[in-house]
């Protein structure tokens, strides 16, 4: 009896693995293997090949949701500065750490349409990363940093594949909305600083801005069999437009009053 419930817990567990990992083969293969693209074919390729998505059968439906979350930690760094003939030297030492949070997400159906297939598809990946941490001058004066570094990208695609006898051929149109914003604020005793770009671009060799535009992108794929070779080739191009980028930067002092800024 004994053997026959081990027997038993074997098949379980061994039905168990077979289903579920055909279930999350859609979003675990291309994350547990770091999105290396064309390594194993599965459905998920028709997202990068849109020829791909001629090989489906009947109506399917996918959603994956992904969160990763990255703790940053000991961005430590020294810097230096001086005035114009030697009037003023000052070195820091800066200490920051922060949480980042990235989302991923896909929700999409693909359908027979005429002697092709379709998909429609609805993504989005975004970001938001808050840092803060301590400042300490030469001078003996300390400063407060806060910064913050987010993007959104929500997504529609449209693919479409069609057999061409031994080949198929596919294209996908794509409308993005794409936002990004970093921000940068440093705080004294007695005055404050917002979006300044030379500390920036000392600590994270990036420059604070906030910027939005649509992307258009355009897919052409190509897929089938070239003497011994399975072979897929795409190619892609998009456009910029409505595009909106910013710089706002000013300066307060005592905090809360602002004595210069621009945009």
């Amino acid at each position: 009896m004994r053997q026959k419930k081990s027997l038993l817990f074997l098949l379980f567990l061994t039905l168990f693995f077979s289903f579920s990992l055909t279930s999350y083969a859609w979003q675990g293969r291309m994350a547990g293997m770091q999105n290396s693209y064309g390594l194993v074919s599965d459905e998920s390729d028709f997202l990068i090949h849109a020829a791909k998505i001629a090989y489906g059968k009947g109506i399917k439906v996918y959603g994956h949701y992904g969160l990763t979350y990255t703790g940053v930690t000991d961005l430590d760094n020294e810097y230096s500065f001086w005035g114009t003939g030697g009037s003023y030297s000052y070195l820091g030492k800066s200490d920051i750490s922060g949480d980042e949070f990235l989302h991923d997400a896909l929700l999409g159906v693909a359908f027979p349409l005429g002697a092709g297939r379709m998909g429609v598809f609805f993504t989005y990946s975004g970001m938001t990363g808050k840092y803060d941490g301590l400042d300490i001058w030469s001078d003996g004066d300390s400063t407060i940093d806060e910064l913050e570094s987010k993007f959104h990208t929500p997504a529609i695609r449209i693919i479409y594949g069609l057999p061409l006898g031994r080949f198929k051929v596919g294209a996908e149109a794509q409308i993005a909305y794409r936002t990004d914003k970093q921000e940068y604020k440093e705080t004294g005793a007695t005055w404050a600083v917002i979006n300044d770009t030379y500390y920036l671009y000392n600590l994270f060799t990036m420059h604070p801005y906030d910027s939005s535009y649509w992307e258009a992108l355009l897919k052409g794929s190509f897929e089938g069999k070239v003497g011994a070779f399975d072979t897929a080739f795409t190619v892609k191009g998009g456009y910029i437009f409505a595009g909106d980028n910013t710089l706002h930067y000013e300066s307060q002092m005592p905090v809360g009053v602002p004595d210069s800024w621009y945009d």
